[in-house]
């Protein structure tokens, strides 16, 4: 379900930043509030955590989990995206079939946790619908707050790690980056901490694109 969609002929469409699950859609939202000239975009199956205004919102599974989340349940998650993957494949291809490639995506930056289970199932999605238009390359930059989460977190992080790997050696992925802080600061909020970095490292992705256009 469609909560917002703008498409801006006066931002950069060469590039589009995927927030998926909670942290990614926090860190997009961020993104669009500092006036990012790139397209932002937020996944989320959870309509309670789906508060932002990046460029474009999707609410994944809503007849499937009723706008409640994943609740740490993979087939669940999958069941969502299952149910969206229309919209999903709508999203990504926006611009896709431009003839003179002027406004094609170039770059996808995926953005979320990785023990978030809406990002280790929605990251195959949209690697798969990104792959079949060709002519793109897919970037990541993930969080990693295993050293303060559960045991089920971290096996979660675990498996998307591998995941994530598994596709970067074959060549599905252009670059990874992880992001990740072993220490809380009283003073400053450790997700935040988090969050800032992830977006530096999607602003460096951004600008060392440009510089080899």
């Amino acid at each position: 379900m469609f909560l917002k969609r703008i498409l801006d002929s006066e931002k950069d469409s060469s590039i589009k930043i995927i927030g998926i699950g909670d942290v990614g859609c926090i860190v997009v939202n961020k993104l669009y509030e500092s006036g990012c000239k790139y397209h932002t975009i937020a996944i989320n199956p959870d309509m309670r955590d789906a508060i932002g205004i990046p460029d474009t919102k999707l609410i994944v599974g809503i007849n499937s989990n009723n706008g409640l989340g994943c609740r740490a349940n993979q087939q669940l998650a999958q069941k969502c995206f299952d149910e969206s993957i229309k919209e999903l494949d709508s999203i990504i291809r926006d611009n896709s079939n431009d003839i003179s490639g002027k406004n094609r995506a170039k770059k996808y930056i995926l953005v979320g946790s990785l023990s978030s289970t809406c990002f280790f199932v929605g990251i195959k999605y949209l690697i798969d619908i990104i792959n079949k238009i060709g002519d793109s390359k897919i970037y990541v930059v993930s969080s990693d707050s295993s050293d303060f989460e559960g045991d089920i977190r971290k096996i979660l992080r675990e498996k998307c790690i591998s995941m994530i790997n598994d596709y970067k050696q074959n060549n599905y992925l252009e670059e990874v980056k992880i992001v990740n802080s072993h220490e809380r600061n009283n003073n400053i909020d450790y997700y935040d901490i988090l969050n800032n970095k992830m977006i530096n490292e999607i602003f460096l992705l951004a600008v060392n694109k440009n510089q080899k256009a």
